[in-house]
């Protein structure tokens, strides 16, 4: 279980210590650990069908290892929203206006378009400065580093307890 868990811990510190933007396209329902993966990206552009949900309470766990790139991106009161309404989706609107989305829009074609754009824009920008801005927008996390791995633990450790398999067993 663990293993699992370290994965996406591994993904978010993996983006958090690139040099470039990363611009992510959501298309469809994001949960759980997908939506860590989403909050870590600089840029989000997502269609209408981009529903987010932290399921992880609903299930016995909870969303342990994305925390800290769920918070980082839409602040605690986001977080709090989306980990305790554990069974709702919350709209691609509610996503945009909490900063986790930079951008909707209402077709794949559109989507496309867009982050090609997006992608078009970034690379004009100077690369040095790009680096120190991402540095900037990453200040203060180094700490993720052991804080991911002992979140991945605490999330596995709950994973094998007997609320969470009896859970698990009904699905």
């Amino acid at each position: 279980a663990i293993d699992f868990f370290m994965g996406f811990a591994n993904i978010i510190n993996t983006i958090r210590k690139l040099d470039k933007f990363i611009v992510i396209r959501v298309h469809g329902k994001v949960v759980g650990g997908g939506l860590g993966i989403v909050a870590a990206c600089d840029y989000a552009i997502a269609n209408e069908t981009a529903f987010v949900k932290l399921s992880e309470l609903s299930i016995g766990i909870g969303p342990f290892v994305i925390e800290p790139a769920i918070s980082r991106k839409i602040g605690k009161t986001g977080f709090n929203q989306l980990s305790l309404d554990s069974e709702s989706w919350k709209s691609p609107k509610w996503s945009c206006e909490k900063g986790l989305y930079n951008l909707i829009v209402d077709s794949n074609e559109t989507l496309d378009l867009e982050i090609e754009e997006c992608l078009k824009r970034f690379s004009n920008y100077s690369s040095t400065a790009s680096k120190n801005l991402r540095k900037l927008h990453w200040k203060e996390t180094k700490h993720w580093e052991t804080l991911l791995p002992e979140n991945a633990k605490i999330t596995a450790s709950l994973l094998l307890k007997k609320d969470a398999q009896k859970i698990l067993k009904t699905m």
